[in-house]
């Protein structure tokens, strides 16, 4: 049919849901578009949501959550079929269920297959030499021991006047931000930040602990609001601080991985032929390193992202987080406590019995493609 034909494309060209980057917000307006902008069916929106869309989300969405959006979508006061052109001809729930079998996304188990680890690959990764977390402090460029705190981190790794946003709450739209500035003798200024348009920000410090950790954007961002792309349930555009129109610099992409063991993780970091600018522990089992890559556009980032990613899957890396606006956790701040992943008798929020440090590791604001493996050390490092 024509018009599952066109919503299909149109899903495919729409950008992925990503849990901490605009992940509602871009569901949402997939739903709208199929709900109301080709005046589908809600179970056939559903269907095509599931199918087309679902599969590249980070995480995907479930059964009743992809529901309840569709529902929204339902009741937004959006025209119906705007998407439509003129062949305003509508599609039945009859006439879907005779197409039916033929809407075929990957198949989950497809995916799952084309990103399963190579653990052949990572045997052989593993070197002989004890690659840890003193491993990379011995040869870290800059001498995170000596630097006081996140303020001088973003400092090193961002231009003057450029701007980063910091969270205490994941899917905020930021609750600090911060802006460098190196000519008063400081890395820069911080702000706590409003919730919503109109509320005047504060001058203040970067938080140093949160419920959950700290983090950043990886990509510095203008700190205005402004339209992201999508609709709210009203119809009205939904504004954001946090999104690719924010962006002012197409700088670095994220590598993480929460498939392998950190020790062997570091393995693979050591020997990544790529310009690492900073390598850091998320206060959990995560190691993170961010990439600097300086691309010119979100274009150009991205297809560096797609070039790392299927690389990066086979080893353990988590492709869905090579995104221009990914989180990432902030060095030197502390972690309280974390979310256990099954819900119900005893799931929910798990207090540490003490804060865990997000530890910077290696620090280098202009790094060479050089693996970290084949450096040599340039300090002595013993934890206390």
């Amino acid at each position: 049919m024509e018009i599952i034909d066109r919503a299909r494309k149109y899903l495919s060209k729409m950008d992925r849901s990503v849990s901490g980057s605009g992940g509602d917000q871009a569901c949402f307006a997939a739903a709208l578009a199929m709900v109301k902008g080709f005046d589908l069916p809600e179970s056939v929106a559903l269907d095509l949501l599931r199918c087309e869309f679902n599969p590249k989300c980070a995480p995907p969405w479930s059964e009743r959550e992809l529901l309840h959006k569709v529902r929204q979508a339902s009741k937004a006061p959006s025209e119906s079929g705007y998407l439509l052109g003129k062949n305003r001809q509508r599609v039945t729930e009859k006439e879907w269920k005779r197409v039916r079998s033929e809407t075929r996304a990957v198949e989950p188990e497809k995916l799952k297959k084309d990103q399963a680890i190579d653990e052949e690959a990572l045997r052989k990764l593993v070197v002989r030499e004890v690659v840890d977390e003193d491993f990379f402090l011995a040869r870290s460029p800059v001498d995170v021991a000596a630097l006081e705190g996140p303020a001088e981190f973003l400092g090193a790794l961002y231009e003057e006047g450029e701007k980063v946003l910091c969270f205490t709450t994941e899917r905020s739209q930021g609750d600090f931000g911060f802006e460098v500035k190196k000519d008063d003798g400081f890395p820069g200024k911080a702000w706590r930040l409003g919730a919503r348009p109109g509320v005047k920000a504060a001058l203040g410090e970067l938080p140093r602990t949160g419920r959950l950790g700290v983090w950043f954007l990886c990509n510095p961002v203008d700190g205005k609001w402004k339209p992201n792309g999508g609709l709210d349930s009203h119809g009205k555009p939904m504004l954001s601080r946090r999104s690719a129109p924010n962006v002012t610099s197409w700088r670095f992409l994220l590598l993480e991985s929460d498939e392998v063991e950190a020790s062997v993780w570091m393995n693979v970091v050591a020997q990544l032929p790529l310009p690492i600018s900073a390598i850091y522990t998320s206060g959990g089992r995560s190691v993170h390193a961010l990439v600097r890559l300086d691309a010119r556009t979100q274009d150009e980032l991205r297809q560096c992202g797609e070039w790392i990613g299927p690389v990066l899957a086979k080893l353990g890396g988590d492709w869905k987080a090579l995104s221009s606006v990914r989180l990432t956790r902030l060095p030197m701040c502390f972690r309280e406590g974390k979310m256990r992943k099954v819900m119900g008798d005893g799931g929910g929020y798990e207090r540490f019995p003490e804060p865990k440090l997000q530890r910077l590791l290696w620090l280098d604001p202009d790094p060479g493609c050089e693996p970290i493996l084949t450096m040599p050390k340039m300090m002595d490092t013993k934890r206390d």
